[in-house]
């Protein structure tokens, strides 16, 4: 299970890249994507790393924020969800940026 999130996580960030979806809001995604995966490794869920992107705000010009929704024993009866709030902050010199917060909250 975690060699699977591990290769979805990698498929992501190259897909990201390949798309022209680099950049800091590209950034961001795989730092927070990577943040989740780290947290939740031993549960089964699934993000969608484009809604993460999509949602990118700079908050100024070093802190960024992402949301999104997780979706935990998806396709199963219990299937529940949570909304994530990600903020990061870009250090000169890093090419991802650091995680600062990582925040789940109920549906």
């Amino acid at each position: 299970m975690r060699q699977m999130r591990l290769l979805l996580m990698l498929a992501s960030a190259v897909l990201l890249s390949a798309c022209g979806g680099g950049g800091r809001e590209g950034a961001a995604t795989t730092a927070c994507t990577n943040q989740i995966n780290d947290k939740l490794q031993d549960q089964n869920f699934r993000i969608d790393p484009d809604e993460l992107r999509a949602s990118a705000t700079a908050e100024d010009e070093a802190i960024m924020r992402l949301t999104g929704t997780v979706v935990f024993d998806p396709g199963l009866p219990r299937e529940y969800k949570q909304q994530v709030d990600c903020r990061v902050r870009f250090v000169r010199g890093q090419d991802l940026p650091n995680v600062i917060s990582l925040n789940f909250t109920w549906e």
